[in-house]
């Protein structure tokens, strides 16, 4: 679908209209404003899943895990055993289901992802730009590896439940 998007703008650039004796380097309005209603579109979309992310996150918990005083190291270490890349610890559980579920919580959700990609393909219509079309293949491209990602941590939060409380 970005592929076919993409292709279709170079198509509207490289195709000359109206306007194409025109000496300026301002794209044509009609291209603007499609560009401007996609943009619109893609606020609508992403403004809703954007608050919904900020209540998920739990920011002011971030300055009081346990997780800042370990080292890299050991954060690193943590890291490759929620994702399934080395053996779970037992004694590391509590700070790797910690690790694992602010993973979880990070994740974007669909329809903000949906939401940035109409905002970039709105400003790449309005006024194509190298930059924009470098940030659209970054996000089609992080989408499988942030999903795949999400499912290994989320295996492992299955395999280990939570200890219930005595």
């Amino acid at each position: 679908m970005l592929a076919v998007g993409l292709g279709a703008v170079f198509a509207l650039d490289v195709w000359p209209g109206p306007d194409a004796e025109s000496d300026s380097d301002d794209p044509p309005v009609w291209r603007s404003l499609i560009g401007l209603l996609i943009m619109l579109a893609g606020v609508v979309v992403a403004f809703p899943a954007a608050l919904r992310q900020l209540r998920k996150s739990q920011l002011r918990e971030a300055w009081r895990t346990p997780l800042l005083v370990l080292r890299l190291s050991q954060r690193r270490q943590l890291t490759r055993e929620v994702l399934g890349r080395v053996p779970a610890d037992p004694a590391h559980l509590p700070l790797a289901r910690h690790l694992a579920e602010t993973l979880v919580r990070q994740d974007l959700e669909p329809r903000l992802r949906w939401g940035l990609v109409l905002l970039g393909a709105g400003q790449l219509i309005g006024s194509l730009s190298w930059w924009w079309i470098g940030v659209l293949i970054v996000l089609a491209v992080s989408r499988p590896v942030m999903a795949r990602r999400t499912r290994r941590v989320q295996a492992f939060l299955d395999a280990h439940p939570a200890s219930a409380p005595l």
